[in-house]
C-alpha cells in the first residue's frame, strides 16, 4: 500500500514537473518574443530618431536659406528704393532745366539759340565793336 502510496506521489510528481516544464518552455518562449519585438521596437525608435534629427537639420537648413534669401530680398529692395530716389533726383533736375530753357527768350525747343535771337545778338556785337572802334 504505501508502494501503490509512493507511485502514485512520483506520478504526481511527474506530472507536475511535466506541467512546470511546459510552462517553463512557454515561458522561454515568450521571453525569446518579446525579446525580438523589443529589439524590433528598439530599431524602430533608433530609426524615428534618425529622422528627427534629419528634420531638425533640415529644418535649419531651410532656415538658414529662408533668412538669406530674405537678406537677399531686402537688399535688392533696399538698393531699388536707393534707384528710385536717385531717378527721382535726375528727373526733378531735367524738369527744371527744361523750365530754366522755356523761361528763357529766344531758345528753340531743342535748347539752342533761335536764328532770329542769333541774329539779334550778331547785330548786338556788331554794333559793340562799331561804336568801340569808333
Amino acid at each position: 500500500m504505501q508502494l501503490q502510496r509512493t507511485e502514485e506521489v512520483s506520478s504526481e510528481y511527474e506530472k507536475q514537473i511535466q506541467m512546470l516544464q511546459s510552462r517553463l518552455d512557454d515561458a522561454v518562449k515568450e521571453q525569446g518574443k518579446l525579446e525580438e519585438r523589443l529589439h524590433e521596437e528598439e530599431e524602430r525608435v533608433e530609426g524615428l530618431e534618425n529622422d528627427k534629427r534629419e528634420s531638425i537639420r533640415q529644418k535649419r537648413e531651410l532656415e538658414a536659406i529662408y533668412e538669406a534669401e530674405r537678406a537677399a530680398v531686402i537688399k535688392d529692395k533696399d538698393a531699388t528704393h536707393a534707384r528710385e530716389e536717385e531717378l527721382q533726383h535726375i528727373i526733378q533736375r531735367l524738369k527744371d532745366s527744361l523750365a530754366q530753357k522755356e523761361s528763357r527768350p529766344g531758345l528753340g525747343d531743342d535748347g539752342r539759340l533761335s536764328r532770329a535771337c542769333m541774329c539779334w545778338l550778331l547785330n548786338q556785337s556788331n554794333n559793340k565793336l562799331t561804336n568801340f572802334y569808333s
